[in-house]
């Protein structure tokens, strides 16, 4: 058996973790088929357990190999695989080593990605470049062409900073501020600080949908508070201003069991505005996100950065997503009406937001 971590780590601190976790992992094995991987479903107290159909690598036959990777840096796949490694006392390889003897043998070749196919939406995938020519995005409805832009502000995740690049986009366009669901209402909600940190008057500002007491994802703070999320009945008002939408947590966050916020991103088709990080992970995040907006066929209009400088990562992610980098945010030691102002000004260009189009960016 071969585990293939994506991530450089000492190798020697592997193999001792392993010897620790494995035992506690062996512990964790499922209960036997009877019929067979794949076959029937097996009840254990209340939980039903239905296997899948991939052979497990500790009933016999030919030594199988995983690929360790995580939804982001130091999420804890290093620990996991040692605890694999140990379970199944097999070996252990970091990406960008030298493959083990077993595989392709010592001083042989680099590692090789799969054959390459289509990506989602992206088009061709040339693994060893990663060259992504997107597709074009979809004309939007309400952005180009119909009179004031529409912009859907999203991130990568929660507590990135999109509310308060919101306010500073609301701002410097003179526009009008929407957050269809507020879910958590301890502190204030997120019109509030918008419209704290804009000055603007209060007709501005529209109502939410949805207000919502506790801070957690909108389907199960929609549960807690009783109340059935209606997506159908979401729809961005229409403004003879510039309108800044802001969603609520990152793409793939639940409005409802059905739905999640990038299905509604999709339904409304206005172009988004990815708020990103500019700290270790972001590129990775910052990908996927780009590939999940296009996969669903998105508007993509640019990404804006928050944080301190971090060059390579804001130059890569706009090369290979092939989006526009709209400028970055630094942190700001006063956070204020004039002090945001100021800091859109100098590092974002306002004619960038003329139009809400989507072209992706020049990738010659």
């Amino acid at each position: 058996l071969r585990i293939t971590l994506t991530l450089n780590v000492d190798e020697a601190t592997v193999a001792a973790m392993s010897d620790t976790l494995g035992g506690e992992l062996r512990g964790l094995s499922p209960p036997p088929c009877g019929e067979g991987p794949g076959v029937g479903a097996h009840k254990h107290g209340s939980r039903k357990w239905t296997p899948t159909p991939n052979p497990s690598p500790l009933r016999g036959g030919e030594p199988k190999s995983f690929v360790v990777t995580g939804t982001g840096t130091e999420i804890g796949k290093t620990l996991f695989a040692a605890a694999l490694i140990g379970a199944l006392d097999g070996e252990y390889w970091k990406l960008g080593g030298e493959l083990p003897k077993n595989g392709i043998g010592a001083g042989g070749p680099a590692a090789s990605p799969p054959p390459c196919g289509e990506g989602l939406g992206v088009g061709v995938n040339k693994h060893q470049q990663r060259l992504l020519t997107p597709t074009p995005d979809p004309s939007p409805q309400g952005g180009r062409g119909e009179g004031a832009p529409r912009f859907v502000i999203t991130g990568t995740g929660t507590g990135i900073g999109k509310t308060v690049f919101a306010a500073a986009l609301v701002g410097a366009l003179d526009g009008e501020y929407w957050k269809p669901v507020q879910a958590g209402l301890d502190g204030g909600t997120d019109t509030q600080r918008v419209r704290a940190l804009t000055g603007l008057p209060a007709a501005r500002f529209h109502p939410e949908a949805y207000r919502l007491r506790t801070p957690a994802s909108p389907h199960h703070a929609a549960e807690i508070d009783g109340v059935e999320i209606d997506v159908g009945a979401l729809v961005p008002p229409q403004t003879e201003r510039a309108l800044i939408i802001e969603g609520a947590g990152g793409l793939m966050v639940p409005l409802t069991r059905e739905t999640l916020m990038i299905d509604l991103f999709a339904r409304w088709q206005v172009p988004v505005v990815l708020v990103a990080g500019t700290a270790l992970g972001t590129i990775n995040h910052c990908l996927l996100s780009i590939e999940a907006l296009r996969a669903r066929g998105v508007p993509i209009h640019g990404v804006a950065f928050v944080g301190e400088e971090n060059a390579g990562s804001e130059e890569i992610i706009c090369a290979k997503g092939g989006v526009r980098r709209l400028g970055r945010m630094p942190m700001l030691a006063e956070l204020s009406n004039d002090a945001l102002r100021a800091a859109f000004a100098e590092n974002f260009d306002r004619a960038d937001f003329a139009t809400a189009d989507s072209e992706p960016a020049d990738r010659s």
